[in-house]
């Protein structure tokens, strides 16, 4: 976070903004006038895209109709992006995809025990409410190809066979979703998955993945290692 302001190059230069690997300027999203929330950060971007004109950037926009103000600024199309294209994103995928809201929902907080507990009290087993606590406990987690069952599983096999496979060895408890490749994050990955490959999956404990982890190596140090070898 920036201390001080985006338009002084004194404050960019003492942040070091030249040593950034990537710089987001955010709106507030309870602004009272969005318009001029959005001119603002237009202009805040184009003066640390000035400052460092090497530097990856992403601004975010409130509003749709700010796309062409930012266009004629000189903000490239690739550089922004809106909420409100997000949030009909978001809901076209709803559309698309059933349960889709609620899955994001749960992997991104946390549920105590006790309110699952309240939840479910009173209802009898086999209730949406039960599928729906069942899905909700469930946790994301990154690890390294690696470990003592995933020579056979998992190395050499396309990634959506491999997600199969790892999904019925396991009593449907791990489903993977996600494979860095060339340094990104790639859904749906379609490639084959190789020893020491960062992946991502939803599983119930850290515990339902031991098996199919490499234990040398921290899969954070891999996937920011990878990724920087892109950037750079």
């Amino acid at each position: 976070f920036l201390r001080g302001s985006a338009l002084s190059p004194d404050d960019l230069e003492r942040v070091q903004l030249h040593r950034c690997v990537m710089a987001f300027v955010f709106p507030g999203v309870d602004c009272a006038d969005v318009v001029r929330e959005d001119k603002q950060n237009m202009l805040r971007a184009l003066e640390m895209q000035r400052h460092c004109p090497g530097l990856r950037l992403r601004l975010m926009l409130l509003e749709s109709g700010s796309e062409q103000r930012a266009l004629a600024l000189g903000v490239p199309r690739t550089r922004f992006f809106t909420a409100t294209g997000i949030k009909a994103s978001i809901l076209a995928q709803s559309s698309r995809v059933k349960g889709l809201t609620p899955l994001v929902a749960g992997l991104l907080q946390v549920t105590p025990k006790q309110e699952f507990e309240r939840f479910l009290a009173g209802r009898r087993p086999g209730s949406w409410r039960h599928e729906y606590a069942g899905g909700a406990h469930k946790q994301i987690f990154g690890f390294a190809v690696g470990g003592p069952r995933s020579a056979s599983l998992l190395v050499g096999v396309p990634f959506a066979a491999a997600a199969v496979k790892l999904y019925k060895e396991t009593g449907c408890a791990v489903m993977l979703i996600a494979a860095q490749s060339e340094g990104r994050l790639m859904l749906n990955y379609e490639g084959e998955l190789q020893e020491g490959q960062v992946v991502i999956a939803i599983a119930r404990s850290l515990l339902d993945i031991i098996p199919f982890k490499d234990p040398t190596q921290d899969w954070r140090d891999i996937f920011l290692s990878r990724r920087a070898e892109v950037l750079s």
